[in-house]
């Protein structure tokens, strides 16, 4: 018998007596081959494969497909994804899984997660989009690149509209900042009214930038340059009789002439030291047991410190010398019938029991001496500036073998506020006029 198999599924198989072999198309399901896909059929003799299967793992970080022998395959990508974090940009796709990407917020801000998009919201002390946020500037505060803050946006006060220090000026850093001009750096700016360059007063500009009187300054082009006024050569300055206009860097003084003590209005017989030249003529210093360091203070030299407008005569005491126990001893002067004596004197030294000074008057020539200001009066608290004494030499007193004494003595050798010592004077003391 003959057999009938034509090796199709897809058509059945029969034989005719009278035509043989017949192979006729069916409609049954069938496979291609492929597991790909599904409900393959037969149609018109052969195997028309069906719909492809759904291959989705529900993970955008893979790519899906089918492989004819395997099936199913789920390949890692990089591609852009989507973390459902709203506070993250630039997610990506990685080893299968979405990778978070940065923040689009600014540094000084906060990101608030929400539907769509991104809302950022700029910190506390800050302002802006979230996106951009800077100092709020004006507010008191601080932060980030603010380099001040006096609680307003003005600029020209030392402190911006930006909140950055302002050329010329010095800020201090408490909270509110309060800035001030910085007297010395050659720019004028603030309630300076000059800047010379430096900080020392008496040369025009003072050591806090202000013009000082009897000085003429310019301002263009800075630094300040200032230019003494000579009050003398204006011819405006009257003197009393017997007296002359001296000048000097920011003011003048009426002098009385040699021969004549005074206050350059009235002057009177009597005899004047100024100590312009060190130590006048029948003056002297001594020691009883320590050091004795009296000289004159100019402002060439001069073998103490210079502090003054005009030279004068005393003792710095400064520490390392040692312990000083010394005098500065006046003339002998004629006070028959009573006299009044005035000098100057400066002292930036230690109170109390120690740097003791005082001032003494003797009227035989040095064999007993009367204290006319001990060193425990309140006056030597008043440190750090000049002042001028008077003394009444009373009429039953006054002889011809009167002394002045100016007595120190450090104690412990040590040392006053800086700068420290005694300095004197301008001492004068009228006498009768030779008739």
């Amino acid at each position: 018998a003959t057999t009938c198999n034509d090796g199709n599924t897809c058509t059945d198989d029969a034989c005719d007596p009278s035509k043989g072999c017949t192979f006729t198309a069916n409609t049954q399901q069938c496979s291609d081959g492929s597991v790909c896909t599904t409900g393959d059929t037969c149609k018109q003799g052969a195997c028309v494969p069906g719909p492809g299967i759904q291959c989705n793992d529900g993970n955008p970080c893979t790519d899906d497909a089918c492989d004819l022998a395997k099936g199913c395959t789920f390949t890692d990508n990089s591609k852009p994804c989507d973390d459902q974090n709203g506070c993250t940009q630039g997610d990506v796709c990685s080893a299968g899984k979405c990778q978070a990407g940065a923040t689009g917020c600014s540094e000084f801000g906060t990101c608030q997660p929400q539907k769509a998009g991104i809302a950022c919201v700029c910190n506390t002390y800050y302002q802006g989009d979230g996106f951009t946020c800077d100092p709020i500037c004006g507010d008191n505060v601080i932060v980030g690149n603010e380099q001040c803050e006096d609680g307003n946006t003005t600029s020209g006060d030392g402190c911006s509209d930006k909140c950055q220090i302002e050329k010329g000026f010095d800020c201090f850093v408490a909270e509110p900042n309060y800035c001030t001009p910085t007297c010395g750096d050659g720019l004028i700016v603030g309630n300076e009214g000059c800047d010379d360059g430096a900080t020392k007063s008496g040369d025009g500009c003072s050591s806090v930038c202000q013009i000082e009187p009897g000085f003429a300054c310019s301002n263009d082009p800075t630094p300040t340059v200032c230019k003494d006024i000579d009050e003398c050569a204006t011819g405006k300055v009257i003197c009393g009789t017997n007296a002359s206009c001296q000048n000097f860097p920011g003011s003048y003084k009426c002098v009385c002439d040699k021969g004549y003590v005074g206050d350059g209005q009235t002057c009177q017989c009597g005899s004047a030291y100024t100590f312009d030249d060190g130590k006048p003529s029948g003056w002297t210093t001594g020691t009883w047991n320590g050091n004795n360091f009296w000289g004159i203070a100019t402002q060439s030299g001069g073998n103490v410190p210079y502090l003054f407008q005009t030279p004068a005569f005393g003792t710095p005491n400064i520490g390392p010398m040692g312990t000083e126990n010394s005098y500065l001893l006046s003339p002998i002067f004629d006070t028959t019938g009573g006299s009044t004596f005035t000098v100057d004197t400066w002292f930036s030294t230690e109170t109390g029991n120690y740097d003791r000074k005082s001032i003494e008057i003797t009227y035989d020539g040095g064999q007993s001496w009367t204290t006319l200001i001990a060193y425990t009066d309140p006056l030597w608290n008043q440190i750090g500036s000049w002042h001028t004494l008077t003394f009444k030499v009373p009429a039953n007193s006054g002889s011809l073998l009167t002394q002045v004494r100016f007595s120190y003595n450090t104690i412990d050798g040590c040392c006053g506020p800086d700068p420290t010592g005694w300095y004197i004077d301008n001492f004068q003391l009228p006498t009768p006029c030779p008739l």
